[in-house]
């Protein structure tokens, strides 16, 4: 019936073309589901916002091209507004097909009359929400209306979200609730993929081997037209507007106590600036013609502080208040609320002018303020678990809209999931002691499809630190992307990266209770062994010597090499060494290291490239006078060098052991590696 073919002209009907390579990825997974006997499991590796919804639908519709019989199962964040959010947009979604009966689009919750007639007849897609009634209340319909023979395919979307997770009992760690009952299911069915959806992947790369969690096959999902993204946000000086963190810092702690002139007290001056440049913005969009796509011109703002109920609440009520007092100021004719609008028309100037767009006429823009102030055109809302938002949904699934200016105060239900349309400005300021990555990116609600014409009104406020830490994130999660794009001969997960030092961690730790990490300013080095016959001795050492340059062996000073050098040394030395009982060496990390930081160095020019230094004549003895093995080749002074070595290139530095007997070694001089993760550079967490 061309399913497929179907929501591709929909898409493109509506503005949102899918583009050549995402339609290749979602062939080939098709592709290789259908044809999958047993279990799989795949990853699909997005960004914020980019559209992953709509690929594992469009990897629906093109399973049921090849005639899949199967049922899909779509688990969704823990909160009924979200799963009735993906309810919604799945039906849209296959609207046509719905309405013939052909797919059948249900709550889990809700099939207690479905019959096995329905299953095998029409296309069931179930949406589950995680939690553990509603799991349970799928594994039962599972086995006792669905065929032995029938395929399953899971969707876990925000597949980081609830599903991995582990309680420490006693002295060792157990799954959580919900991982359980999904690895139950799963177990239950013949023939299941399970794919996880998440544009936040750090938990599931840490799973240990044999994880029923760890993917084994990750794709990415390619950007689609009109996407804006972080390297945008956080890599263009004009959309951030800095919040003193005075400010933030009592706005987050409910320091609010102002009486009254709140148009002139300097410590709201910035969220006072927020609230007046969106309401101007909005002003000069709608009185300008519409852009295409953006026909009704209503626009949203986020005001995400802190997850306190109580912080929500009272940011709502220090809006209302301004705009109270802004409708004093009209009414007693204060030059103040004119001198707030210039303030606000001032701020958006350059970026107009950079994109060649005029401003409207000055009394113009003064008059559709005035007008949205007073006559209702400015809405504030509340959203958080004391507010019943099922109603605020529209057909979409998205937040409803309201009047032409809409501002939405909120925390945990911002973070992720909930569609927030039209978002022009985003007032930021969580800031915990540890940032975990995973759930930090997802409160870049301004990611997302962008016209470009609202790009010159977007505008992002935080304060300095969260900002820097966020552009931090943002450079770990690009090197992450581009370790998974080059993939790995191995078959080994990527290193998910992180800056514990400076509180930036790849997720919480009990969702990576067995995971480790290579930290900056250490090393990696191979201890406990005896080399091997010194005939195969001598011709390893005689090709890692024609490796090194000859710079680094006549003058000992550093050199930099390409990073194909490096792993070829490690690779030789690999079979030079035979570790004793209860000692190893993981070399396939350490050339893991040395490519994946090569790959990020602080300067471009750099990129590809690491350090060697080659020192001679080393006389270390295998094993101390207290029988301990050797296990620090570097000197004192060494270790200084190599912290002044800058662009955060690794290192692998090389000593020329001479091996004598007396040593304890086979007397035959041989080169013993150490891989030296720079200071300032990522710590690279792993899965053991």
């Amino acid at each position: 019936m061309d399913y497929y073919d179907n929501m591709k002209r929909s898409w493109l009907s509506s503005g949102r073309p899918i583009s050549a390579e995402s339609q290749q990825i979602t062939a080939e997974m098709a592709r290789s589901i259908a044809l999958s006997e047993g279990h799989t499991q795949k990853l699909l590796f997005g960004e914020v916002q980019a559209g992953k919804t709509l690929f594992y639908l469009g990897l629906c519709a093109t399973l049921y091209d090849l005639d899949w019989k199967g049922v899909v199962v779509i688990f969704t964040k823990s909160d009924l507004k979200l799963t009735k959010q993906t309810l919604l947009r799945v039906e849209a979604e296959f609207r046509s097909f719905v309405e013939a009966g052909d797919i059948d689009v249900h709550d889990i919750m809700g099939m207690k009359n479905v019959t096995s007639w329905q299953v095998t007849h029409q296309k069931p897609i179930i949406l589950v929400k995680k939690h553990s009634s509603n799991i349970r209340r799928l594994i039962d319909f599972i086995t006792s209306k669905l065929p032995s023979n029938y395929r399953v395919l899971i969707v876990d979307d925000e597949a980081d979200f609830a599903t991995i997770r582990y309680r420490r009992i006693g002295g060792s760690y157990q799954r959580g609730r919900i991982g359980d009952l999904i690895v139950s299911l799963r177990e239950s069915i013949r023939n299941c993929a399970f794919l996880q959806v998440t544009a936040t992947p750090q938990c599931a790369l840490l799973q240990e081997q044999g994880s029923p969690f760890r993917p084994e096959e990750i794709s990415l999902l390619p950007r689609h037209a009109g996407y804006f993204g972080a390297d945008r946000l956080l890599g263009e000086e004009h959309f951030f507007v800095p919040v003193p963190e005075t400010e933030m810092t009592a706005l987050r702690t409910l320091d609010i106590r102002f009486e009254d002139n709140l148009l002139e007290r300097d410590g709201v001056a910035s969220f006072r600036a927020a609230l007046l440049n969106f309401i101007v913005a909005v002003s000069i969009l709608r009185l300008q013609p519409p852009l295409p796509g953006d026909v009704d011109q209503r626009y949203s703002m986020i005001v995400h502080v802190d997850v306190k109920k109580k912080s929500h609440e009272a940011l709502c009520e220090l809006a209302e208040r301004m705009l109270a007092e802004i409708r004093c100021a009209i009414g007693a004719g204060d030059p103040m609320f004119k001198s707030l609008v210039d303030r606000a028309i001032a701020a958006f100037r350059p970026s107009l002018v950079a994109a060649g767009r005029d401003l409207p006429p000055h009394r113009e823009i003064l008059a559709a303020v005035q007008t949205a102030v007073l006559e209702g055109g400015i809405r504030m809302e509340v959203l958080n678990s004391t507010r019943d938002t099922s109603q605020l949904l529209n057909d979409k699934g998205e937040l409803r809209m309201g009047p032409p200016i809409n501002v939405f105060f909120g925390g945990f239900m911002l973070d992720r999931g909930i569609t927030v349309p039209k978002l022009l400005a985003m007032f930021y300021g969580r800031a915990p002691k540890k940032m975990q990555q995973d759930t930090v990116q997802q409160h870049l609600r301004l990611l997302g499809n962008r016209l470009e014409g609202h790009l010159p009104f977007t505008r992002f406020y935080t304060t300095n630190n969260v900002y820097d830490a966020l552009r931090k994130i943002h450079k770990m999660d690009t090197s992450l992307r581009a370790d998974v794009a080059e993939g790995d001969a191995e078959g080994r997960m990527p290193f998910v990266r992180a800056d514990p030092d400076s509180g930036i961690v790849p997720c919480a730790k009990d969702k990576m209770p067995r995971a480790s990490a290579f930290k900056s300013d250490s090393s990696l080095i191979p201890v406990g062994f005896q080399t091997v016959g010194t005939k195969q001795l001598k011709k390893i050492s005689e090709q890692v010597e024609s490796l090194i340059p000859p710079d680094a062996l006549e003058s000992s000073r550093p050199i930099k090499v390409p990073v194909e050098n490096a792993v070829r040394i490690l690779d030789l030395l690999e079979g030079a060494f035979r570790f004793e009982i209860g000692q190893s060496f993981d070399w396939a990390s350490a050339r893991k290291v040395i490519e994946t930081l090569s790959r990020s160095p602080l300067r471009d020019e750099d990129r590809g490239f690491c350090w060697i230094v080659a020192r001679r004549n080393r006389t270390m003895v295998r094993r101390r006078p207290d029988g301990r093995y050797s296990n620090a080749p570097s000197s004192y002074q060494e270790r200084k060098l190599y912290r002044s070595l800058g662009g955060g290139l690794p290192i692998l530095a090389l000593f020329g052991q001479k091996g004598r007997e007396a040593d304890g070694w086979k007397g035959q001089s041989f080169w013993w590696p150490e891989v030296v993760i720079p200071p300032r550079a990522d710590s690279l967490f792993y899965a053991v």
